[in-house]
């Protein structure tokens, strides 16, 4: 979560310094060297930056298979309950298994 903390915080900012940019009529070349920043990635870094790419990867097909049965269930194919069910199972217990100890009362 801290990683999206820290994008959030990024694009605020880039909003903010659109709107100098349009105001000055110019950019800040400084800034965009600043926000552009090429350093190499710790190993660990990287790590986490593959999960967060597959975790998208697989909540986005998640997501898909769940509104695709369900738009077919509410068309009448009960054929697809089990299926709305399932989606809906395996994206809790991953939702669970990565974030649990956040969301645990």
């Amino acid at each position: 979560m801290e990683e999206h903390r820290l994008i959030e915080k990024m694009i605020a900012l880039v909003g903010v310094q659109e709107e100098k940019f349009k105001l000055e009529n110019k950019a800040d070349v400084n800034f965009i060297a600043i926000a552009l920043d090429k350093k190499p990635l710790s190993p660990e870094n990287k790590r986490t930056l593959r999960e967060l790419r597959d975790e998208h990867g697989q909540a986005r097909k998640t997501v898909v298979r769940l509104a695709d049965a369900g738009d077919r269930y509410a068309a009448g194919s009960q054929g697809t309950f089990t299926e709305v069910l399932n989606s809906m199972l395996k994206s809790r217990k991953k939702c669970c298994r990565n974030f649990g100890s956040m969301i645990e009362p």
